[in-house]
């Protein structure tokens, strides 16, 4: 049996500046288990982030790298500058070389390993509280679209195909349907009817990727507050993180999820639909940060779908958690009996919302353009 290796054992393989102290747990991700330790250089202590890629959500952890490391240096050689992203003019955390002058390690258990130099002064936010909030993160989004605008997408590898279609969510909605696999078809009747009631989204989406209406771009995809670092002084953002969904897609894919996540005045986790509300200021603030940065680079095609892509990336949430409902929750983490059926109400209760204030938006977003 081979040895266990403890994450400080990990360290010895990374070419840091200086003793290690022992790493400790860090942060509360869902995907990456992260540990916090520090090196003693230069007469003073200097923090890093050590993370275990999750190889059952990325399955293939080196191409995950190799597009990290793709757009790092798209940076770097944009910026002319020495380091791996572009810390100092606050865009994408720095990555730490190993030994064997890769940026990660694979160690006797067939783990996945990397080091990220901490980013100091800095803070997370799980919930927008106020415009501002939105506009920076936003911005900071929308900055990194641009920076990523003229690299080829062809260069980046796909590490999770499908994610953002819609047709292959709702392929898996009708087999789980189909199978009910757990014997619950029959408790979220509404929930269903009302998903399938939205299938014309599908096919939209579907006709702007397959006809080519919409350019394939190098997006985030997974466009939440938390994955933005603000400095925790000024608010203004500092740096993008988890880089681990970056692959190519389209723009319907951040503005969407962005759409999804900042604007309702609830997260997901909410049982009562009825406290969910609309925040026109907010999505104004998300929509100027964003296209301050990127608006220019926009197609016109791009342009006049973004607020679908609000649409079309709560649909998909919703046909996600009401089908892993179907299956028993085999994929959320669940605390309670028909969570994953809530978290689908939820969602749909969100769409309702946009499409309630589309022309709104659609306007806003114009006059932005």
């Amino acid at each position: 049996m081979e040895k266990q290796e403890f994450p400080h054992d990990i360290l010895k393989k990374f070419r840091l500046p200086g003793p290690a102290t022992l790493p400790t747990p860090y942060g509360s991700g869902l995907v990456n288990r992260s540990y916090v330790f520090s090196c003693h250089t230069s007469g003073r202590d200097e923090r890093f982030l050590l993370q275990e890629i999750n190889t059952h959500v990325f399955r293939e952890p080196e191409k995950v790298m190799e597009n990290i490391l793709t757009i790092s240096r798209h940076i770097r050689n944009r910026h002319n500058r020495k380091d791996s992203g572009e810390i100092n003019g606050h865009l994408i955390p720095e990555l730490i070389q190993a030994t064997d002058k890769n940026y990660y390690i694979r160690d006797n258990n067939n783990r996945y390993w990397r080091i990220y130099r901490f980013v100091e002064n800095s803070l997370v936010l799980n919930e927008i509280t106020h415009p501002g909030q939105a506009y920076e993160a936003a911005r900071m989004f929308g900055k990194f679209f641009r920076e990523l605008a003229d690299l080829n997408p062809r260069s980046m590898h796909l590490t999770i195909p499908g994610f953002h279609d819609l047709s292959l969510r709702f392929a898996r909605l009708e087999e789980a349907l189909k199978r009910d696999p757990s014997g619950r078809k029959t408790t979220c009747g509404e929930e269903t009817e009302k998903a399938m009631a939205c299938r014309h989204l599908e096919k939209e989406s579907f006709t702007l990727v397959h006809e080519k209406k919409l350019p394939i771009r190098i997006t985030h995809n997974d466009t939440k507050i938390n994955n933005v670092l603000l400095d925790e002084h000024t608010g203004r953002g500092l740096c993008v993180i988890d880089l681990d969904t970056v692959m190519p897609s389209s723009v319907l894919s951040d503005f969407g999820d962005m759409m999804r996540t900042f604007v309702p005045s609830a997260g997901e986790e909410e049982t009562d639909t009825g406290k969910i509300m609309f925040r026109l200021p907010v999505f104004e603030s998300m929509a100027g940060g964003f296209l301050s940065e990127c608006g220019k680079l926009l197609t016109s095609a791009e342009k006049e779908y973004l607020v679908f892509g609000g649409k079309m990336m709560t649909l998909m949430q919703a046909v996600r958690f009401l089908t892993d409902y179907l299956n028993g929750d085999i994929y959320y983490a669940t605390e309670r009996p028909g969570h994953n059926l809530q978290r689908a109400r939820n969602q749909l209760r969100v769409l309702e919302l946009f499409t309630e204030n589309e022309q709104v938006m659609q306007q806003l977003t114009a006059s932005m353009l």
